[in-house]
């Protein structure tokens, strides 16, 4: 077997195992799946969009698919994601697209190149949010808002996950600077 059969092979086994955990978990009553891995950090992808298309996209079209078909589906992939941005979000159909972090991807591209066509969810700095002041994060917040929330279809939310670093001090500045700039018109 050549080794680019057996390369699609393992990752058709690895999408496959992550449908059928998603199938389980959609049968126990979620009202949603975030599925997704990261082939990119913050100066692109690991391997050229050609061999994205080629490799990954296939398997993770047909995985967000399968799962769609009963709820909607979050992709999470951390890293730059700019080069294939347009094959994932056209092929897979995903409804939502996490955790676009500000130190890869400028948001108000994104939500230029596909946020007529899915949810984002994010892009507020896991940094920020463990380093910054209170104030710092209520303009990062500001700032998101006024990118993203025209037309709906963005989430504010953490850049990545809340992670033990992230100041609760921090935390409640962004739930209050939404509270006070999370109006949609």
């Amino acid at each position: 077997m050549r080794s680019t059969e057996a390369l699609k092979k393992i990752i058709d086994y690895l999408a496959d195992w992550q449908t059928e955990i998603g199938l389980e978990m959609i049968d126990a009553g979620v009202d949603s799946i975030m599925i997704g891995e990261d082939f990119a950090d913050s100066r692109g992808t690991f391997m050229s969009p050609t061999h994205f298309r080629e490799f990954i996209l296939p398997a993770l079209k047909r995985q967000t698919q399968m799962l769609r078909k009963s709820v909607p589906v979050i992709l999470h992939h951390c890293g730059n994601i700019s080069s294939v941005l347009e094959d994932i979000i056209n092929e897979t159909g995903a409804d939502g697209l996490h955790p676009l972090q500000p130190e890869a991807m400028n948001i108000a591209d994104v939500k230029r190149r596909v946020g007529d066509r899915v949810c984002l969810w994010g892009n507020i700095s896991v940094n920020t949010l463990s380093l910054g002041s209170p104030e710092d994060v209520a303009k990062e917040v500001k700032e998101r808002i006024k990118d993203c929330a025209p037309g709906g279809g963005y989430i504010l939310g953490s850049s990545h996950s809340l992670i033990d670093s992230v100041k609760v001090e921090n935390l409640y500045a962004m739930i209050k600077a939404a509270h006070k700039y999370g109006k949609y018109a």
